[in-house]
């Protein structure tokens, strides 16, 4: 008896709660959903905290960037989450494969207008470096 409590002391972790994860242990979709999370609680923080300082955005349509570094980014959408309360992202589809996560996205809460989009996150070490974004 007296052997399994040790064991049973190291599993208590487990069923409490207060086991943590290291977002590098995640695999890219759990990443990338664990972003989405922090978006829809409007969280710019926790938000951040799933990309890589050197974050790089492009938009698809015509290549170009959109933002090079997390806090250029952060500006962007904490801006954004500040001005639209009711903002929420909802997966319509996702796919993954190896490292790369490919969302279809419908966003409301932006003044009574549902947008749709394809976002592509690349995940290395629990962090997302590049997003690519294609739109209507």
């Amino acid at each position: 008896m007296n052997t399994l409590i040790p064991y049973l002391w190291g599993l208590l972790p487990l069923f409490t709660g207060t086991a943590t994860l290291q977002a590098q242990d995640l695999s890219p979709e759990q990443v990338v959903q664990k972003q989405v999370e922090a978006y829809n609680e409007l969280d710019i923080d926790h938000f951040l905290s799933w990309y890589d300082e050197d974050i790089a955005c492009y938009n698809y349509a015509n290549n170009t960037s959109l933002f090079n570094s997390k806090k250029d980014f952060g500006q962007q959408y904490g801006e954004m989450f500040a001005k639209y309360p009711k903002l929420h992202c909802e997966i319509l589809n996702r796919m993954v494969l190896g490292n790369k996560v490919i969302d279809h996205e419908r966003i409301t809460g932006i003044e009574n207008e549902v947008y749709q989009s394809i976002a592509i996150y690349e995940v290395k070490e629990g962090k997302i470096l590049k997003v690519t974004f294609l739109q209507k």
